[in-house]
């Protein structure tokens, strides 16, 4: 799906043949093994993206909060902390972004390293951090995200209580309940 969304958005403005048509173009120009190309540099981009995202967030949180990531901390405070976790994130793994987006559209798809390397020779330092500030603004969609989730689980939990559970039991959101 990731190649598909990034052929789609990269085509010519004039190409306005959308999702499913240009699934269906690379499913009968080379197959279902054109919809894996380049996912081992993207499997690279997303591990490190995930494992640098919580690292930031728990640290954060221990440092500049009472109670860590609970909805015992208070809801603007939470926005902020995961707003500066998800910027902090960006600034690390940009780069890793850059490099799996170039490599999944290129013609031959080199991997990761050769990849990287190109990118280095066209552009220095610099063409690792092509959209940014664009990832550094759009980072509060899931700073937003996080913090409605949490709050959404007080409710949930001050709900429960009202309903007779005690409030260790109410708190309790795995999976399994």
């Amino acid at each position: 799906v990731d190649t598909i969304k990034l052929k789609v958005q990269t085509a010519n403005a004039l190409d306005r043949r959308g999702f499913l048509l240009t699934l269906l173009s690379v499913l009968s120009g080379v197959g279902i093994k054109g919809l894996y190309r380049g996912i081992g540099a993207a499997l690279i981009k997303e591990s490190i993206h995930s494992l640098n995202y919580w690292i930031f967030h728990g640290t954060l949180f221990r440092f500049f909060t009472e109670f860590e990531d609970t909805s015992a901390t208070a809801p603007m405070r939470r926005l902020f902390l995961n707003l500066i976790s998800k910027q902090l994130n960006w600034l690390c793994t940009v780069p890793f972004e850059v490099v799996s987006s170039v490599n999944q559209m290129s013609a031959n798809a080199p991997g990761f390293l050769a990849t990287a390397h190109c990118l280095y020779q066209e552009g220095g330092i610099g063409a690792f951090y092509r959209g940014l500030t664009v990832s550094l603004i759009l980072a509060i969609n899931p700073a937003i995200m996080n913090t409605l989730i949490t709050s959404m689980l007080r409710i949930r939990a001050l709900l429960r209580q009202s309903c007779g559970e005690d409030h260790l039991e109410a708190r309790n959101h795995s999976a399994a309940v």
